[in-house]
């Protein structure tokens, strides 16, 4: 009579590489089957996963860890002290494509994340920071990972030095205005679940009633254009002329890298700027209005919804009614890449 494989006799090496690909919820499966899979479990790497991440509310941390989701675990020395007695029994490393911290601003958090993140891998760590304390944090956290690729979502604008002294980063989103717990965890929830980037969603916080940001002086922009490959922008710089517009075209068309501005504003803060550079209300598709190309313009100004134009190496997109009134929001993106635009 044939008998069914013994998965546990299997050599080390092997059962090493099936752990890698078995899921987050299925190792906390197996290690409640036998002593033998508890301590295969803990003494094996977890594998890759595309993202992961944790997130603070009402005094507890939630985490994402692959398929598996850990929710309400207690923000205390305890409460977390037993969250990773459990990782250490679930896995002894892990690797990720993207891991985002919504960073909290005490000292527990940055001891508890050195602890938590021990044989973690990451290609992408992404913050979201509210707060000065919670940035300083957030600056520890990348000291420890120098050779990681970092990201993040400014929701405050820090002091000018402290801005400035933030390693280049992939891409860096600052917003106008600054949010509440409310606010960020809808964004957090649809960047988790629905994979969608809050990038680009701080215009439906206008009608909020926020505390808007203080502007970014254009001087300052400009440094931070030559470090940080990817920049959203809640607003525009403060005192930015169409001069300063077109020399940030000039920067992204020449850099050889990917690069992208994109910038939230009023339409009535664009139009002179589309004026100065000699596309007007009555542009159509395939004009050549000075150094820009016109390729992409609806044909009723009026409900002008998107335009998409050429400057050099740069596509420009204005998404939303260009030529509407001063209520209007519209997006200005800057990319070298047509699909990044």
């Amino acid at each position: 009579m044939n008998k069914g494989m013994d998965i546990l006799a299997l050599p080390h090496v092997f059962l090493n590489k099936l752990m890698r690909r078995v899921e987050i919820k299925d190792r906390l499966r197996l290690r409640q089957t036998c002593r033998t899979f508890e301590k295969i479990v803990a003494e094996t790497n977890a594998g890759y996963f595309e993202i992961g991440g944790t997130a603070q509310r009402n005094g507890t941390i939630s985490m994402s860890l692959g398929d598996a989701h850990f929710a309400s675990i207690e923000y205390t020395e305890h409460g977390l002290d037993d969250f990773l007695h459990l990782r250490n029994r679930l896995f002894n490393g892990i690797s990720f494509g993207k891991f985002q911290f919504n960073v909290n601003h005490s000292d527990l958090f940055l001891d508890f994340i050195r602890t938590f993140t021990d044989h973690f891998k990451f290609k992408i760590i992404h913050f979201v920071v509210e707060a000065a304390q919670e940035l300083e944090n957030a600056l520890q956290v990348m000291a420890d990972f120098s050779s990681t690729t970092f990201s993040m979502d400014l929701w405050f604008v820090p002091a000018t030095e402290k801005l400035l002294s933030i390693p280049p980063l992939e891409t860096i989103m600052i917003a106008e205005c600054q949010t509440d717990t409310n606010a960020i965890s809808t964004v957090l929830s649809m960047y988790y679940h629905y994979g969608k980037s809050p990038y680009g969603l701080f215009p439906c916080f206008y009608s909020r009633g926020l505390i808007k940001n203080t502007p970014i002086v254009v001087e300052v922009f400009f440094k931070l254009l030559t470090k940080h490959k990817t920049i959203y922008m809640g607003g525009k710089p403060a005192m930015i002329s169409s001069s300063d517009l077109k020399e940030i075209m000039q920067i992204i068309s020449s850099d050889t890298r990917e690069r992208l501005v994109s910038m939230t504003m009023k339409c009535t803060d664009i139009q002179p700027d589309l004026r100065y550079f000699g596309v007007t209300e009555d542009a159509k598709n395939g004009d050549v209005c000075g150094e820009f190309e016109v390729l992409e313009v609806p044909q009723e100004p009026l409900y002008c919804t998107s335009m998409l134009l050429r400057y050099r190496k740069c596509w420009i997109t204005i998404q939303g009614n260009v030529w509407g009134s001063s209520d209007t929001m519209v997006t200005v993106n800057i990319a070298n890449c047509e699909r990044l635009s």
